[in-house]
Formats: C-alpha cells, structure tokens, sequence
C-alpha cells in the first residue's frame, strides 16, 4: 500500500544506494549529494508529491508503458522517463504557454529540428511515439555536445546556446558551478528543473512507487496502425471496434476527424488489447507482378505491410527485383476492406 509509508520523514525511506544510482544515471557526481540545494529539494518530497507522482502513473497506463518500451530500446538512461511526467504528467494534450506541446512540450522551432511536421493536418509534437523518439534523439543529440547527462537535461530546458554560454561564463561545466545559488549562469527555472528531475527519478525508487510501476507492467502498450486511404475517425473506430473517445485520446496529432489522402502512410494508435489486426487485414493472399520501378518498400507500404512479412510470405527475395516476377502479398489497405464491409453487410 502507498500509505505503508513514513510521510513525515521522507527523506528518510530513500536509501543512499538509490540516490547514487540517480546521480550516476545523470553523470553528476557524488558529491552532489551534500549540496544544500539537493537535500532541500529532497526534504521537500511529501505525501502529497507521491501521491500526484503515482497518479500520473496509473492514468497514464497505457501511454507510460509506451514511453518506458521506446525509452529503454534507447541509449537515454531510464531516469529521463520521468522528464516526460515534469514537461507533462503523461498527459498527451499537454500546452504551455510558450506554444510548447506534448509529452515532450516541444516548440514549433524544436520540432522543424527534429522532422516532426506542423501542417494544416498534423502536428507530430502530439504523436506519442514520434515524439518519444524526436525527444531522445535530441537527448542524444545534447549529450553528445555536452559530454554529460545533467547538461543534456539543462540544455533541454533552457536551450544548447544559453547553456554552452553559461559554461564559458562560469568557465566551468560543474553541476554545483552552474547552480550557484549566488551566480546566474542558468536561468533558475532550470535549476529547479533539474532538482524535480533527480527528486522525480529518486521517488521512481521507492518502493510504493515501485510496486506501482511493476503494476503498470501489466498495462497494454500503443499499437501502431497504418492508413493509406481517406477515413473518418469515426469510420476508423468502427473498423478496430474500439471506441471514438479511446480514438481520439491517443490521436491527438490528427487536426481533422477526417484522415485526407496523405502522402506515404498515416499512422494512428490503439492499445494493444484491442484485436485491430482482425478488422483490417484481409488475410487472403494474392499475387501481384512486379512492375519497373517498384521496391520492396514501395510494395510493402502499397499493400499496408512490413518489408519483414512480404519477405516472410517470399523466400529468397531480395532487394533486386526482377520485372514480371509475380510474389505473394497479403491486401492490408482499408479500400480493400471497405469493398469486403460492404459485401459482408450486403449478406
């Protein structure tokens, strides 16, 4: 139970070993642990603090398992899942009044950075998983200049210019330099940023917490689902049976509740429970003849699939192919679904 808890003394469940685990997970040394900021920021974790920390948890189910899949298949250490809970609570819809979105509250100039496209249709800063990776490959990005974690986590926040002048300012990239309470090397809202992401990653460590995040294990992830034909959400939700709202949630980067012909493949998110695969693949397989010009990538998104099943369905197929040859495929575009719909509630 949370309330199994010393609330009154915090402080004091967290263990050193897990605070040095912290630290080390953010390259910031030891000896961090007796500046006065950190313990005063560490004295100040409460009931309260817990209990919204493990509240944004559990709502977040499905989108924090997501993250934490995508996070741990990278080379971010885990503790940067929580930036995502300080930038948004996990909740996908999240602004600020800076004209930042998301989960990774992400500016318009950032996401041009990054190749997550802003139009009439989408805004990709909302796409949950797009977001994710954009987020770690800045990270990773970041960290690569910087050298160390904690300043990809600065630099994060307050920006890569305004950091790399407050180094050469200080003419030091020392964590307890920079955070000089009596300097303004950084801005003081990236101080505190700093603090609520080491209190964040260490409250992650306790054990009520724990037991919370071993619980949300049990969660559905996000599935991808790929649209190569004009839709509605609506339409859409009918034909993965799952509800328009749970459609809605976790597609907020579509501008329009109708999907208009896009170039490539649009793609939209359900929880894994949900049998979508039933729904939109007709599994009878047809032959198709390669045409000049075609290529394995060009044939998987014309028939909604992965390059990994067409070979799967196509022993031996290689990159060269020749023309005429005729392969197997399986028919995954929603057009082709229709037309079965249609024939099926004709019966």
């Amino acid at each position: 139970m949370l309330f199994a808890f010393d609330y009154d003394h915090v402080a004091k469940n967290f263990h050193k070993s897990d605070e040095l685990l912290v630290l080390k997970s953010f390259d910031i040394n030891e000896t961090f642990l007796e500046n006065p900021a950190y313990i005063q920021s560490k004295n100040s974790i409460n009931r309260l603090k817990l209990h919204y920390f493990r509240k944004s948890i559990i709502e977040g189910g499905v989108v924090f398992n997501t993250l934490k899949g995508i996070v741990q298949k990278s080379k971010v250490p885990d503790s940067f899942l929580y930036m995502a809970m300080i930038e948004s609570k996990f909740l996908i819809s999240a602004k600020s009044h800076k004209k930042a979105v998301g989960l990774w509250q992400i500016l318009p100039k950032t996401a041009k950075l990054l190749n997550l496209k802003i139009n009439k249709s989408v805004d990709e800063r909302l796409d949950p998983v797009k977001s994710t990776k954009a987020a770690l490959k800045y990270l990773t990005y970041l960290h690569k200049r910087f050298h160390k974690w904690y300043l990809a986590a600065m630099a994060y926040n307050c920006g890569e210019s305004r950091l790399a002048s407050a180094i050469k300012k200080a003419g030091s990239d020392d964590i307890d330099t920079l955070m000089d309470p009596n300097c303004n090397y950084i801005p003081k809202e990236t101080k505190a940023y700093i603090l609520r992401l080491l209190n964040a990653a260490l409250i992650a460590r306790t054990k009520p917490i724990k037991e919370v995040i071993a619980k949300a294990k049990q969660e559905k992830q996000l599935k991808k689902v790929n649209i190569v034909h004009n839709t509605t959400l609506k339409r859409l939700a009918k034909r993965l049976k799952v509800s328009y709202k749970t459609i809605l949630n976790y597609n907020q980067h579509i501008k329009s509740r109708s999907i208009l012909s896009q170039k490539g493949v649009l793609s939209i998110y359900i929880p894994k429970n949900y049998k979508s695969g039933d729904d939109l693949k007709n599994r009878k397989k047809i032959r198709y003849k390669i045409k000049e010009g075609d290529t394995l990538l060009k044939i998987a998104k014309k028939f909604n699939i992965s390059i990994k099943t067409l070979r799967k369905l196509n022993k031996g197929l290689t990159i060269i192919l020749p023309v005429g040859k005729v392969i197997t495929v399986i028919d995954n575009r929603i057009k082709a679904q229709n037309k079965t719909l249609k024939t099926a509630s004709k019966k």
